[in-house]
């Protein structure tokens, strides 16, 4: 079972159901794949990865993934992310960001991937204020028209008149 962690500087951050403890470090395997804390920060080295999972089926795994997380592999094909005009970012296709997983996993440790972060952040706060606007507009809607019946039927009326077109008689 996965678990989203809501970072303050990642935004939501989807776990899978494996985490390891060490002392003060506590590291989890990502939804999407790859290892990292739950601050959201992947995991900067190989030492973390044993000083934190117990040996077993569990730290072959992530140590493989370890040896492995830099190389493409030509059977998964990765779907672009790319910087729009706006700054913002989205897939290749036009679709957009969905997680910080989908970050996590397309850009490499460094500066890209932190500027990719703080945008998702900053966007799903937008997107938040967005929702809410709506709600809020569709609410105060609401209430003017149930307050005021005959302001909805003076606005029907109102835009019938203005789509019928105009006929003079004259004698």
């Amino acid at each position: 079972m996965s678990q989203i962690i809501k970072t303050k500087q990642f935004g939501p951050v989807e776990f899978g159901d494996k985490q390891w403890t060490m002392g003060t470090t506590t590291i989890g395997v990502l939804s999407g794949g790859g290892y990292a804390y739950l601050n959201g920060h992947m995991v900067e080295s190989r030492d973390v990865l044993i000083r934190c999972i117990p040996s077993g089926p569990d730290l072959v795994e992530a140590l493989d993934w370890w040896e492995n997380k830099d190389k493409i592999q030509p059977d998964e094909i990765q779907r672009r992310i790319v910087v729009l005009p706006d700054n913002s970012y989205a897939f290749e296709d036009g679709s957009p960001i969905e997680s910080a997983t989908d970050l996590l996993n397309y850009f490499g440790p460094g500066e890209a991937l932190e500027a990719a972060l703080k945008w998702f952040a900053k966007e799903l706060v937008r997107r938040e204020e967005v929702e809410q606007a709506k709600e809020s507009r569709a609410g105060d809607i609401a209430k003017v028209l149930k307050a005021k019946p005959s302001a909805a039927k003076a606005a029907r009326e109102a835009a019938e008149a203005q789509a019928a077109p105009e006929v003079a008689v004259t004698d």
